[in-house]
């Protein structure tokens, strides 16, 4: 029987039930992360919107109207979601 781990370190577990090495990664370290992979009026819009940036400054700020900024952070939210999918290596 293995020893419980210790789920509340945030440190990676040896191992998993599987064999497979569990990886504890905190969603703000994996979004951080898929931040750097986009393209950065994407990027900049999805971090003022996280700092509660106003949406004609976002707007202004990226270059798009204020009028198309909703499509704009869908997009840049697909865009992050696939980017989170993707390992650092590709």
């Amino acid at each position: 029987m293995q020893p419980n781990p210790d789920w509340g370190s945030g440190l990676p577990q040896s191992a998993a039930a599987d064999g497979g090495t569990l990886s504890c990664v905190s969603p703000d370290a994996r979004r951080k992360e898929s931040l750097q992979r986009l393209p950065l009026p994407y990027a900049t819009a999805l971090r003022m919107r996280d700092a509660g940036i106003a949406d004609d400054v976002i707007a202004e700020c990226v270059g798009v109207d204020v009028d198309t900024l909703p499509t704009f952070m869908r997009v840049a939210e697909a865009k992050l979601a696939a980017a989170s999918h993707q390992s650092p290596s590709q």
